[in-house]
């Protein structure tokens, strides 16, 4: 997700294409520069954990906050390092001046259990497309097993001097 600054400036794509950042959000890799530039700005948290019960409804929402006061920052942008993880989805940033909300929401937990990461790199360019700084946010989600039964409850009734109760099979799940 790009998300443009409150200035229109132009980006040239390599194709050849330009559009006006402040009116056509896009999508658009991160690539980290070599070159080491002091950028004021600030992004939050530095790692998001999220933890769920197979099977159980989605863990509530977390929020990257950028907070943006570089003057030669023309956009910002977030993606994710590799391939899109099929769990994890950008919701829809919002913004109130120079600093902005991404909201990060975990998809799905039909996952089988275990530990599932990945990273998403967050950065501002200028107004040519030049990376000027990137942030990695580790991510990871873990899934727990959840064990169930067929049946909800058991019952048995014996007497003291009496034969034992009958066997009674239940089915565990999970």
């Amino acid at each position: 997700t790009v998300m443009p600054l409150p200035v229109e400036v132009p980006y040239t794509f390599p194709s050849g294409l330009t559009v006006p950042l402040a009116v056509s959000p896009m999508i658009r890799p991160l690539v980290t520069t070599t070159a080491l530039l002091l950028v004021p700005w600030q992004v939050t948290p530095t790692a998001l954990d999220f933890a769920a019960g197979e099977q159980d409804a989605p863990p509530a929402g977390r929020v990257i906050e950028i907070t943006i006061t570089n003057s030669r920052a023309a956009y910002w942008g977030a993606d994710f390092d590799g391939a899109h993880p099929d769990w994890l989805a950008f919701g829809t940033p919002t913004n109130s001046g120079t600093s902005y909300a991404l909201p990060i929401e975990i998809t799905r937990t039909d996952l089988q259990p275990g530990t599932y990461g990945t990273t998403i790199i967050v950065g501002i360019a200028d107004g040519n497309g030049n990376v000027l700084a990137t942030r990695r946010i580790g991510v990871r989600l873990v899934v727990e097993a959840r064990l169930w039964t067929t049946t909800s409850a058991l019952s048995f009734q014996a007497f003291e001097t009496g034969a034992q109760p009958s066997a009674t099979a239940i089915t565990i799940l999970g």
